[in-house]
């Protein structure tokens, strides 16, 4: 019985400040950052003994859509400069 009523205490002093913890909406001017990105002149190693020299891939919201090296950077991309690194 104790047990239970100290829980319940505990639960209620708890309440309030997990509602306090919330985050606000943000108002104004935000970051925007760019959902399209192009890593040019990278080694890629896309398996063992499988490599790509010069290689552009391009990343849409964490997702790789494009792997090559005639791939062109798509407009409004973020072009990372990779050369001399390599990406597995």
């Amino acid at each position: 019985m104790r047990m239970r009523l100290l829980f319940s205490l505990c639960l209620l002093v708890m309440i309030p400040v997990a509602a306090s913890s919330q985050t606000t909406r943000v108002e104004g001017i935000r970051e925007n950052s760019p959902r399209l990105h192009a890593l040019v002149g990278a080694r890629v190693v896309v398996a063992s003994g499988n490599e790509i020299e010069n290689a552009t891939v391009v990343v849409r919201d964490g997702v790789i859509e494009a792997v090559g090296t005639g791939t062109e950077p798509p407009p409004g991309a973020r072009v990372w400069d990779l050369t001399g690194h390599t990406l597995y």
